[in-house]
């Protein structure tokens, strides 16, 4: 055990654990299956809303997500301190339909992560019904993913 922890840094080890969080909170309960890469943009998304929004430049066209030559240059010293991936997620949630949006938000919109049975609560619905909104708007998500990185390849 010391061996491990010493040839990992402090960063690879709060990754670790954070995953370790995650997935204490999701493993087991759900039946129809989460897509791996999107639950852990989605603990990202929660991480990176919580951020303090005072770091933001305020200047910034968000809409334009291409760091290229539609920004001036004072907009690309500005850019590097975003996060476009989260910028783009957060789109993509915001367009969801309704009911996969409210459990998105009810799950990772709040300070604390929350478990899926508060999250179920907050709703009014059931856990297993809260974990099938979870999984659809994982697919959801995937796919305007694979959308925006088809799109990118034909340019």
């Amino acid at each position: 055990m010391n061996n491990s922890i010493t040839s990992m840094n402090k960063a690879e080890i709060n990754q670790h654990n954070q995953e370790k969080v995650i997935d204490s909170i999701l493993e087991g309960k759900e039946r129809m299956a989460r897509i791996p890469y999107v639950k852990r943009l989605l603990f990202r998304w929660w991480k990176w809303r919580n951020l303090s929004r005072n770091t933001l430049p305020p200047q910034l066209d968000l809409k334009n997500d291409h760091v290229d030559a539609s920004r001036s240059r004072n907009d690309l010293i500005n850019a590097g301190a975003c996060d476009f991936e989260m910028f783009r997620l957060d789109r993509i949630i915001n367009k969801l339909e309704p009911s996969l949006k409210e459990a998105v938000y009810a799950f990772y919109g709040h300070r604390g992560l929350r478990g899926l049975i508060h999250a179920a609560d907050e709703l009014g619905i059931t856990k297993s019904s809260m974990s099938r909104r979870l999984s659809c708007a994982d697919r959801a998500i995937a796919e305007a993913l694979d959308e925006l990185r088809n799109k990118e390849k034909s340019c």
